[in-house]
């Protein structure tokens, strides 16, 4: 009898042990979990960017001579994006690059429009790109003129704005590196694919 009674605060001593021990590793199973998903990587606002967000427009600005303009709009709220112009509205002299289809209203047939290949210098530099910050709209007015196209007084045309993103990074202009610009649309960071804009009546005065 003595002796179970000898034993009794040894039990007691003993649970309390494993019970302590018990919750300091849960506290320290919680704290590692809480910690494990404060390490995880959070997605940054340029990773859910896309090529989508760039909205383009046109839009006749004048009859005599014609001429239209080109709105391209960054309609994300938090994510500038820096825009190689290369063969877009954007470049100089784009009305001989190829973007701007035209076709007669009533008979359907395409407007040929002279188109010259440009000589890149590679990798572009910085002149060559376009930032457009965050809910931006830049802008560019195009005379259609001989002797690039011939267009007839008097007759309406079907006209838009349609090409190839060459790079699209959805960064700042100061965040696009010289390796981006080497490796242009290879980059993992760029985003290259078609644009399109609305159609238009176009009308010659």
């Amino acid at each position: 009898m003595g002796n179970h009674t000898l034993r009794i605060p040894y039990l007691i001593f003993g649970v309390c042990i494993i019970t302590v021990f018990a919750l300091h590793y849960k506290g320290y199973i919680n704290m590692s979990s809480r910690n494990g998903a404060s390490s995880l990587p959070t997605q940054l606002p340029h990773d859910q960017a896309s090529l989508d967000q760039l909205s383009l427009r046109i839009t006749q600005t004048s009859t005599k001579p014609p001429r239209v303009r080109v709105a391209l709009q960054n309609t994300h709220p938090s994510v500038s994006f820096t825009i190689l112009k290369w063969d877009t509205p954007f470049d100089e002299t784009p009305l001989v690059l190829g973007v701007f289809p035209i076709s007669d209203r009533a008979t359907k047939e395409k407007v040929e429009v002279t188109t010259i290949m440009r000589n890149r210098q590679l990798p572009p530099t910085k002149d060559a790109l376009l930032e457009l910050h965050p809910r931006a709209t830049v802008e560019n007015e195009v005379a259609l003129t001989a002797p690039a196209v011939k267009l007839e007084k008097g007759r309406t045309y079907d006209m838009e704005v349609r090409g190839n993103w060459k790079a699209v990074w959805p960064y700042k202009l100061a965040e696009v590196t010289s390796e981006d610009l080497e490796k242009m649309s290879g980059s993992e960071r760029a985003f290259a694919g078609d644009f399109e804009s609305n159609k238009i009546s176009l009308f010659v005065d």
